[in-house]
């Protein structure tokens, strides 16, 4: 059964030696934590299974979805979110001394649970683009929003002018070889005829 929380906790000290399983419910009240997410909403399950012998492991699936703003339009839209992580508990005398790694999380020897909340917040952070956009859908942006729809009418115009003139151009330019053409021709002509 999953834990709703906003503390994502899981205590040891009394677990014996094997695998135990955590499950936990993250929502909005999670990342409302956080004053900078770029998270709105989300609705993420998060299974942890710890690994405890004489060294503690811990393996981190996270699965769900999360709600995020669209760079290019400005509006909200709902991301799914799939990560897995591995970690290495390593019990210290001092872990403020010791810097975390990608795969190693230090914790006290006197510690008796792990606080997993900045773990699981950086993991699905880093699972969301840098410039998070709606999905495309059959080659055309997946955004719906009427300043993008006037923006793209006014490149299809200015596209549409464009082709225009370029044609224009063309037309001008082949009716010059033409005439120069035909000068040429005359003058041939005249040569001849002198």
């Amino acid at each position: 059964m999953a834990t709703h929380s906003k503390d994502l906790v899981v205590k040891f000290i009394s677990l014996p030696a094997g695998n135990h399983d955590f499950n936990f419910h993250i929502g909005d009240e999670f990342f409302e934590q956080y004053s900078n997410s770029i998270i709105h909403k989300a609705n993420l399950e998060v299974k942890v299974v710890l690994n405890k012998t004489t060294t503690m492991e811990i393996d981190i699936k996270i699965n769900g979805d999360v709600d995020v703003e669209c760079v290019r339009c400005l509006e909200h839209f709902t991301m799914p979110i799939h990560a897995f992580q591995h970690l290495l508990i390593r019990m210290v005398d001092n872990p403020e001394a010791e810097d975390d790694d990608n795969d190693t999380i230090h914790i006290a020897n006197s510690a008796s649970e792990l606080v997993l909340n900045n773990h699981i917040y950086d993991f699905v952070t880093l699972e969301i683009p840098y410039s998070p956009t709606h999905p495309d859908e059959d080659d055309q942006p997946g955004c719906v929003n009427e300043a993008l729809d006037a923006l793209s009418d006014d490149q299809e115009e200015e596209k549409s002018e464009e082709d225009e003139e370029s044609k224009q151009e063309e037309e001008e330019e082949s009716k010059e070889e033409e005439e120069e053409e035909e000068e040429e021709s005359k003058e041939k002509s005249d040569y001849l005829i002198k």
